[in-house]
């Protein structure tokens, strides 16, 4: 669907962030086994690392960039220009100013007008080629959005729902007019 959104990205540099907090995470996990082989085993202990467990696999699903980072300094929201994007629930297309990589993973942080609601979506660029629109110089970026997003992509979902249902009544009441 085409719309117009408020719309800022930026670059994440994802593959050396988790690498560098993998390899932080090893070492804790050493240091929680070498603490565990002091401690008798119970069962409350058998549960704590049960759940210890649990969220170095939660843990091991996202990536995560910490916020002393460059890449994940504060970008001032209230700046989003109004953008022209094309949305899906895999993907989408949009224009910006400066070009994108191949393959690199980025931030899309977005207002969806119909349901009042700031979302942020990690994506990987697809394409990235000059514009041939005079009206929108810069680039239009196609980009995927990463797994494990389910709650941001149905929100994006209802949003291109609604709209599409606005130009649904739209086209009905310009029907209705163009009857009478």
């Amino acid at each position: 669907m085409q719309d117009i959104v408020p719309l800022i990205w930026r670059q994440t540099n994802s593959a050396a962030v988790v690498k560098e907090y993998s390899d932080a995470l090893a070492i804790l996990n050493d240091e929680i086994v070498k603490c565990l082989a002091e401690i008798p085993r119970t069962p409350e202990v058998d549960h704590l690392l049960g759940l210890v467990e649990k969220k170095n696999s939660l843990l091991s699903e996202f990536e995560y960039l910490p916020p002393n980072r460059p890449e994940n300094s504060q970008i001032e929201l209230d700046s989003r220009p109004e953008t022209d994007v094309s949305l899906s629930s895999s993907g989408m297309g949009f224009f910006s100013p400066t070009p994108a990589e191949e393959d690199q993973q980025i931030e899309i942080f977005m207002f969806l007008e119909t349901i009042q609601l700031d979302v942020c979506l990690k994506a990987t660029i697809l394409e990235s080629k000059v514009s041939a629109d005079s009206e929108h110089p810069g680039f239009w970026l196609r980009a995927r959005f990463d797994q494990n997003q389910e709650l941001d992509i149905n929100n994006l979902l209802a949003h291109v729902t609604e709209r599409q249902i606005a130009k649904l009544k739209r086209r009905e009441q310009s029907s209705t007019r163009e009857a009478n």
